[in-house]
């Protein structure tokens, strides 16, 4: 699963401790996500890959 920007909110489980996916592959293009400050992008994009297991490519990757 390729998830930039929104689309991968529908795949969300919403628990009493908060949202989390499951039985997912995600991958997150680094170069396609909008952000107001760099620093909270990086901090998300680095929590995706840590908790998650996610992956963090570029948006040309996402396309294969």
């Amino acid at each position: 699963m390729c998830a930039p920007g929104r689309g991968w909110a529908a795949d969300l489980s919403s628990g009493r401790e908060g949202a989390y996916v499951r039985h997912y592959e995600v991958t997150v293009p680094r170069d396609a996500v909008a952000h107001i400050h760099q620093n909270l992008a990086d901090a998300a994009l680095e929590m995706i890959e840590r908790n998650m297991g996610g992956v963090i490519a570029p948006a040309a990757d996402c396309l294969d």
